[in-house]
């Protein structure tokens, strides 16, 4: 499967319309206490039999190490529209839903229907590279803030 969108005023988005490893890196900041961390991402999007897109992110914090692991898939596409789900141990279990424009790909992700937990909003630089800015809140109620660059390396 080539795409999970049938939109050609799209196609220039790789992000969704190509399997492959994309890696970036970028800032994490805690929004209450203004710490800051550097990390670096990997990114393997794969296409499912099912017609869905299938997410593994992988991000490593510089200072210490620490991995981060997270599973994200893309379903139900209809126009520009789609369903996300998320699994993250910072996060728990998150579901939403997104848009695709000429410019971006964004979600927003809920725990409940009642109570919003983050947003992602990636934007096409025109060189093949998305700048990526996220802000979710933690299991721990940290609201944190997250940007960085990610390019497709395969």
């Amino acid at each position: 499967m080539n795409s999970i969108f049938d939109k050609q005023s799209f196609a220039h988005h790789q992000y969704f319309f190509s399997e492959g490893t994309w890696s970036g890196a970028g800032t994490i900041i805690a929004i209450e206490n203004s710490m800051s961390l550097h990390f670096t991402m990997t990114k393997k999007i794969i296409f499912s039999e099912e017609g869905k897109l299938q997410i593994n992110q992988q991000v490593e914090v510089v200072e210490n190490k620490q991995v981060w692991q997270t599973d994200i898939t893309i379903s139900n596409c209809i126009d520009s529209q789609f369903e996300v789900n998320i699994e993250t141990p910072k996060v728990g279990k998150l579901v939403g839903t997104g848009l695709v424009t000429e410019k971006d790909i964004g979600w927003t992700a809920y725990e409940t229907p009642e109570k919003k937990l983050g947003i992602t909003l990636l934007t096409y630089l025109g060189n093949g590279s998305y700048l990526t800015n996220s802000s979710y809140l933690t299991q721990e109620n940290l609201k944190i803030s997250i940007s960085g660059i990610i390019s497709k390396t395969s």
